[in-house]
């Protein structure tokens, strides 16, 4: 897969592939559970039922949602973005935990002005973090690069 194909897909399938991804992994869970929140989905076993089925390249491995979505949380595997943990401010990592918590995204441009004060430079993450038509969810890849998740 190159980076134009990466942009363009539906094919959720093939990008998990890319990805590496393997049954149970959190960034493709965080998906599913992102796309259920959207459509009031309540029962988790159609998160296993929808992954099982992803990963197998099976029904319904296309779908633009779902591939926005992991977008948004794996980010561009092409141009990985150097983080620094000097970026790792008391205020920065505040404001991403809260995010985190409470599902509520608001604060991005918040976080984008704490990252630049504490010296992050990268226009990729401050871009995503300040781009109003952006929609974020629990696993955003800059607030995971903050919190220090994978």
């Amino acid at each position: 897969m190159t980076e134009e194909e990466w942009f363009a897909t539906d094919d959720l399938h093939a990008m998990c592939r890319h990805l590496g991804f393997r049954p149970h992994t959190r960034k493709l869970r965080l998906v599913l559970i992102a796309a259920m929140r959207r459509h009031k989905i309540k029962d988790r076993r159609c998160v296993w039922a929808i992954e099982s089925a992803v990963l197998s390249g099976t029904h319904p491995a296309r779908n633009a949602e779902f591939a926005d979505l992991l977008r948004e949380i794996a980010g561009n595997p092409f141009r990985p973005v150097p983080f620094s943990s000097a970026w790792r401010t008391d205020t920065a990592v505040s404001l991403a935990r809260g995010m985190y918590e409470l599902r509520d995204f608001g604060a991005m441009p918040i976080l984008a002005d704490a990252l630049q004060d504490a010296g992050c430079d990268s226009d990729d993450i401050l871009s995503h973090c300040r781009d109003a038509k952006q929609t974020h969810v629990r696993g955003c890849w800059v607030v995971d690069l903050v919190l220090g998740k994978t």
